[in-house]
């Protein structure tokens, strides 16, 4: 398709009829309503539209008085930042007054104020891409930054002054790695040249904001490119301060096989992805238990999340290099089943990336027993 309206069928189709019901609601009462953000860019991108998200002018006590009138249920969400969330049977809306924000000299996000237009709201947002609304009742897309060109172009630009935007909330960083792995998006060199500027000084609004980003990049099929962008810029030390990072350019760290290497890791558990990704691009000779008791606390995860991020480091330190059959299997279940076979996996891949030979000969029958092993202990549950 070469324009944006021929996309408006193929949008129109993809409003859930529980959305259009609260679309309908707040324009009969004379409310400015626009669907922004992923689900426009995921349409136009050619993804599946999942997540739908509305700017209003209504003030989000209207907004909750006029769909209440309606019979739709609706809660708070992010008070700070006017948003609401509109519940239709097991299906949840987030609906946003038109906001700008303000900065402090030291980058913290000191005022959240409403505006009128749709226009002063779209400002704000990070990326072109990001910033493509639809207006439901002129059935027509607006696009004030060029985002369906940058669509077209597969490139990501972005909304103001990269340098300060980035500077406020390297959170933006972290999801222009994503999109960039997510979408096959290529980021300019301007751009690539301010993020390098900023490196190890990026700071985060939000740990909780940053952790939910990281891993979501973490947990695409094909996270290479933007974990390559975070490694090369020393992003990943701006997040992770005490883990000894290798260097890109360095003259024996191929970085491309290292990630190559980490994209083969099986695992859907997000806390053996997030514990491979430190291992696979850390210095070997500097890990230390100092050191990996502070990374998960990095991302603010739960004492929980961190104790299991512990245990998994232990289980690594403890596996045995030398085949031993009982001392596998104590291994194992000390581990645990779904990690031990994630671990295993781990292992062996890793053997790989820096050469372990005499462990790699043993591999297939460190293979073989801990499939036996699991089976005689899990039954059926095992599926390595």
């Amino acid at each position: 398709m070469s324009s944006l309206k021929d996309y408006i069928s193929v949008f129109n189709n993809s409003i859930p009829s529980d959305l259009q019901l609260i679309i309908k609601t707040l324009l009969a009462h004379n409310k400015k309503v626009y669907i922004v953000g992923g689900a426009v860019r995921d349409c136009l991108l050619g993804f599946p539209v999942k997540d739908f998200d509305i700017a209003t002018n209504a003030k989000p006590t209207q907004i909750e008085e006029l769909l209440n009138k309606a019979g739709i249920k609706t809660k708070p969400f992010g008070s700070r930042y006017g948003t609401v969330l509109a519940i239709v049977g097991k299906k949840a809306f987030h609906l946003s007054t038109f906001r700008q924000e303000q900065y402090s000299a030291s980058n913290e996000l000191s005022e959240v104020f409403f505006v009128d237009s749709l226009e002063e709201d779209l400002a704000r947002r990070d990326f072109g891409i990001n910033a493509i609304a639809f207006d439901p009742k002129e059935q027509k897309f607006i696009d004030k930054y060029e985002g369906f060109r940058d669509i077209q172009q597969k490139k990501i630009s972005m909304i103001g002054d990269a340098s300060r935007r980035l500077k406020e909330d390297g959170l933006r960083i972290i999801r222009l790695a994503r999109f960039s792995s997510q979408f096959n998006l290529t980021i300019g060199q301007d751009l690539l040249s301010v993020i390098s500027a900023i490196g190890k000084n990026a700071s985060f609004r939000t740990q909780e904001a940053l952790q939910k980003e990281f891993f979501k990049l973490l947990m695409l099929p094909d996270p290479q490119k933007g974990l390559h962008l975070l490694w090369d810029a020393e992003i990943l030390s701006a997040i992770f301060p005490k883990i000894p990072f290798l260097r890109i350019g360095a003259e024996d760290v191929k970085s491309e096989r290292i990630l190559e290497k980490y994209n083969e890791i099986p695992s859907r558990n997000i806390l053996v992805r997030l514990f491979g990704l430190l291992i696979f691009l850390s210095d070997k000779s500097s890990h230390s238990r100092d050191i990996w008791g502070f990374a998960g606390y990095d991302l603010g995860v739960s004492d929980m999340k961190q104790q299991k991020l512990d245990r998994i480091y232990q289980s690594w330190l403890d596996f045995p290099q030398a085949f031993d059959s009982r001392k596998l299997k104590r291994w194992i279940k000390s581990t645990g089943i779904k990690t031990s076979e994630d671990l295993i996996q781990l292992i062996f891949l890793y053997a790989e990336l820096v050469e372990e030979s005499e462990l790699l000969m043993q591999r297939d029958q460190y293979l073989k027993e801990s499939i036996l092993i699991l089976k005689n202990l899990y039954g059926e549950k095992s599926g390595v």
